[in-house]
């Protein structure tokens, strides 16, 4: 006999075979008559469950006494106890059990394979990057220890040698002074050897009396006066002396002229200069004089026209080179290097893309010049910056030269010949101090 939406009720002696051997969710929710998943699910006091409707179609065809049908247990008053627990679980089944819930969740977990296999290849591509940096950090962390290596090598050449000629030239001094003071000393020997003979001569001539005293006192006034030539002391001091006072600066200058890059000693190219700008007679000095001076008057084939910019009297097209720029307490300026093939007559934006390398102070801030602009992590106001080209690594590099600590490095760096570059600001009569060339020699 079958049951209405349910499979034919199986023969009690097929039951037993008829249960799965395996102990899956499923089958644990799997009716045992009617082999198909429990619907409203109800629990018999033997504590087996099975469908209402196949429990209740099982008993009203038993010609015997109720009783369940997995472990033959009687049910006298036919009573069942609904179970919404289980209900619930196996309507969940039911749900998990469809084909399209499986292709749901199969779409999903594909979607988040996928999404996981994007974060793995994006956090293995960062590691590379990441390694590649290490990699960068240690092969530049070896090239700075050979470059520091390399240079105080050069530093210990040029001290030792230095000590070297000074230790020389201190000894071959001592022996000339010791030689000069040893002739000085036998002379006076010498000289206090014939004067201690005559005063022993006329102690003896005094003891004498008569003819005899006479006679050898008027011969010893003839005899002539000895001579003393008394030779002049050397300044034995002189010696100490010139080695005494600043004996490390001293050092330093003489380093300066082994030290490479120097710092440059240059002066401001006036011809170059915005018609506006001042300078002092050594060129080495410059500020806005606040003026309106006529663009077209004189030679304005290399001045600056709409800015107050001026460039460095020396162009640079190859090695290394360093200056320094005071800045004082001007409350803007710009500073830096420049192409040669800059634009002169227009006005220009600052930056790599139209020729210029510069760091710049503006409203209390110092920034690079970059696109976009670049703060600069700078705490102590700067007094005085350093720029160092170096025109075969293609860099343009920044300090505050005081403490020569790191301000800001450009990269990239490319032209046929650079310049150092300047501008003071507006003078706006809060920005009148002059920018100056710092000469360090």
């Amino acid at each position: 006999m079958a049951y209405p939406g349910k499979q034919p009720v199986l023969d009690l002696g097929d039951m037993a075979s008829a249960v799965p051997p395996e102990n899956s969710l499923s089958e644990e929710l799997t009716c045992s008559v009617c082999c198909d998943l429990l619907s409203d699910p109800v629990m018999l006091d033997c504590m087996h469950h099975f469908c209402r409707d196949c429990i209740t179609s099982y008993w009203d065809i038993s010609k015997t006494d109720p009783s369940c049908p997995h472990c033959r247990k009687r049910i006298p008053d036919k009573s069942v106890k609904t179970n919404q627990l289980l209900n619930k679980v196996t309507e969940v089944v039911k749900k998990c059990s469809t084909p399209e819930y499986h292709y749901t969740i199969e779409s999903k977990l594909m979607d988040f394979v996928k999404t996981k296999e994007h974060q793995v290849k994006s956090l293995t591509h960062k590691k590379t990057e990441a390694e590649k940096k290490m990699r960068r950090v240690k092969e530049n962390g070896h090239d700075i220890r050979l470059k520091i290596a390399a240079e105080f090598q050069t530093l210990h050449e040029v001290l030792f040698k230095e000590e070297k000629q000074l230790l020389y030239s201190v000894e071959e001094e001592e022996e000339k002074a010791l030689s000069r003071l040893k002739d000085i000393v036998n002379q006076l020997e010498k000289q206090i050897a014939t004067l201690s003979g005559s005063i022993s001569f006329i102690q003896k001539t005094l003891t004498k009396s008569g003819d005899a005293f006479i006679v050898e006192a008027e011969e010893m006034l003839k005899r002539p006066a000895v001579s003393l030539d008394c030779p002049v002391l050397d300044n034995c001091d002189q010696f100490y002396n010139q080695h005494k006072g600043p004996f490390q600066y001293m050092m330093w200058r003489r380093m300066l002229k082994s030290i490479h890059p120097a710092p440059d000693s240059m002066t401001y190219d006036a011809s170059t200069a915005h018609p506006s700008l001042i300078f002092s007679n050594d060129r080495r000095s410059v500020t806005d004089g606040n003026r309106h001076p006529d663009l077209h008057a004189g030679d304005i084939s290399r001045r600056f026209l709409q800015c107050i910019n001026v460039l460095g009297s020396q162009m640079y097209c190859s090695g290394k080179h360093y200056w320094e720029v005071c800045v004082g307490n001007k409350t803007k300026w710009d500073l830096g290097v420049a192409s040669d093939y800059v634009d002169r007559k227009g006005r220009v934006k600052l930056n790599p893309k139209n020729g210029y390398w510069t760091i710049r102070k503006l409203n209390k801030q110092y920034i690079a010049a970059t696109v976009p602009w670049t703060a600069l992590g700078v705490v102590t106001p700067l007094k005085r910056v350093g720029v160092y080209l170096d025109c075969g690594a293609e860099e343009v590099i920044f300090y505050d030269s005081e403490s020569m600590c790191h301000l800001f490095t450009f990269t990239g760096v490319k032209s046929e010949g650079f310049y150092p570059f300047f501008s003071p600001g507006l003078n706006e009569n809060q920005n009148s101090e002059p920018l100056k060339i710092h000469v360090v020699l």
